[in-house]
């Protein structure tokens, strides 16, 4: 074949594959945002074996075996980054905490040591250790690393409040008082920090008591942080996906405070748009990632009510409910997604669970196999079906 023909051949398969890629990518993400992790990460893989070099691939493809809660499989993946940027930090990081969620603290251990060895000036890293050292017991060393921590970046509040911990629990309430004094006057909208505070301040002696500075009252937002609030719920209302993108994050990547003005940006769209379905439900997923479960339930039905067909807002009810422990409630709102055509085989497997636990074994059998029909390696439905009783 002549060089040029070659190398049309060649152009037109790398065109192939660019959008093959593409494609992979978005239906994986409508798959994940679905909840629908081992279908989801099917596509994400055929997208990386047809971009291998993809760093943003092999994240979704980490989130999609957290969804499944294969936190080794995640670790896996998280490797795989670190070995094509050795820079990454937070792959390094995210590596350690998946191989600790999976049950293993000391690999996790040894991987964070190998960060500290490649990064020996990050706080951050040196802050991680010293958190899983604490969880396994070595306390010492744990102190030494929240020290380093703060030595690096003096500023680093969670190191100030876990070293604060570890004088605490040596009794050394003057400088425990005084990291928390601090840490306090950094972030002072931190409710957790102010309750140590207190607890501290109560076990002080007086001297210790009378010598500590006021704590400092959260400024008021000013008019540009209003504004941005503003032009925060303006864009959340034209493009729903920005909400779903970091409610899809896993817990810690975000902090509180960054979903409390989400929450704030979110009201405000409602208010010039009270009967938009789409809203309501978001407001109560944020609600819901906040701990507040009765306002997240309250919202969401809200959104139903307003869209009796809105079948996502179902099945997030529906796990509210059952995390909520209100198993009727729960099976009404799956029962009713299936009425509506959207027979998953998340929501049969729910179904089967609620099924099972009300003493429907034969109900419950039905749910499950029909989540196998649908997906034949979802492997918590194969296993639910054989622990049913006869």
């Amino acid at each position: 074949m002549p060089n040029g023909e070659s190398q049309n051949v060649e152009l037109v398969e790398s065109v192939r594959e660019f959008f093959e890629a593409r494609d992979s990518v978005r239906r994986g993400i409508c798959l994940l945002n679905a909840g629908q992790y081992d279908r989801a990460a099917e596509s994400f893989s055929a997208a990386i074996r047809l971009n291998p070099a993809s760093s943003n691939l092999r994240q979704y493809l980490a989130q999609c075996h957290v969804g499944c809660r294969n936190y080794g499989a995640a670790a896996g993946e998280m490797a795989e980054l670190v070995a094509q940027d050795p820079e990454d930090i937070t792959a390094r990081i995210r590596h350690a905490m998946f191989l600790w969620k999976g049950g293993d603290l000391w690999a996790a251990i040894a991987s964070l040591r190998r960060g500290v060895a490649y990064a020996p000036d990050c706080a951050e890293i040196h802050f991680q250790l010293g958190t899983l050292l604490a969880a396994a017991g070595a306390d010492e060393e744990a102190e030494l690393r929240f020290t380093q921590a703060l030595s690096l970046d003096a500023r680093h509040i969670e190191a100030m409040v876990s070293l604060a911990m570890c004088h605490a629990a040596r009794c050394e309430v003057g400088p425990s008082l005084q990291l928390l004094t601090k840490a306090q006057r950094l972030r002072p909208h931190d409710a957790r920090i102010g309750h140590l505070l207190s607890i501290a301040s109560i076990a002080a002696p007086v001297d210790h008591a009378s010598a500590r500075p006021a704590a400092v009252m959260p400024e008021e937002p000013d008019v540009d942080e209003q504004l941005a609030v503003d032009q925060l719920s303006r864009i959340i209302e034209s493009d729903q996906e920005l909400v779903d993108a970091f409610l899809e994050l896993p817990l810690g990547d975000i902090d509180e405070e960054f979903y409390q003005a989400t929450l704030v940006a979110l009201d405000r769209a409602l208010m010039r748009c009270p009967e938009r379905a789409d809203l309501r439900f978001r407001y109560g997923r944020v609600l819901d990632r906040l701990g507040r479960c009765d306002e997240a339930i309250a919202s969401i039905e809200h959104a139903v009510a307003i869209d009796p067909q809105y079948v996502d807002a179902l099945i997030h009810l529906a796990k509210l409910y059952h995390k909520t422990h209100c198993p009727a409630e729960a099976t009404d709102r799956l029962e009713r997604v299936l009425e509506l055509g959207a027979g998953y085989a998340d929501v049969y497997v729910l179904l089967g669970q609620l099924y099972r636990d009300a003493g429907q074994t034969g109900r419950a059998r039905s749910a499950f196999r029909q989540a196998i029909r649908i997906n034949g390696d979802y492997a918590a439905a194969k296993e639910a079906l054989e622990t049913l009783p006869a």
